[in-house]
């Protein structure tokens, strides 16, 4: 699954979880649901057919530590945390690159400054490796 769907999906709501829910809560909690939406319980039922595939994809992810861990972060960076947004610095009511760079660097305020607009580009490597990442194979 592709990492940017997490930010609008909410896995422990799909399983009714809290989210610091155990692995044995979690493993209860898919048993449960699964049986229930089961296909072959709804034989030509698209809307349960629907929902046990997004048990499933919630407890996949859920289910393995690392995916998990992956997930709570870039979940906390999407809810409440800071908002990436195009335009000019700060955007239109969320934090810009500079202010949630420079707030992790110290808070030098316009020592660190990130632009979408051409020029050099942070390193993709770097940045996976901050948040629990594995940098690409082909980069150094």
């Amino acid at each position: 699954m592709a990492s940017q769907d997490w930010m609008t999906k909410d896995f422990y709501a799909v399983l009714g979880v809290s989210k610091d829910a155990d692995a044995a809560a979690i493993k209860k909690a898919y048993r449960t649901l699964a049986k229930k939406y089961h296909p072959d319980r709804n034989p030509d039922d698209a809307a349960a057919a629907e929902k046990f595939k997004e048990i499933g994809e919630a407890y996949a992810v859920l289910s393995d530590e690392a995916e998990r861990k992956q997930y709570d972060a870039i979940r906390s960076m999407a809810g409440g945390g800071a908002r990436f947004q195009a335009g000019g610095p700060g955007g239109a009511g969320g934090a810009g690159f500079e202010d949630i760079f420079s707030s992790m660097f110290g808070g030098q305020g316009g020592g660190v400054r990130f632009e979408t607009g051409g020029g050099a580009q942070p390193d993709l490597d770097d940045l996976l490796r901050m948040f629990g990442g594995t940098p690409s194979p082909t980069r150094s």
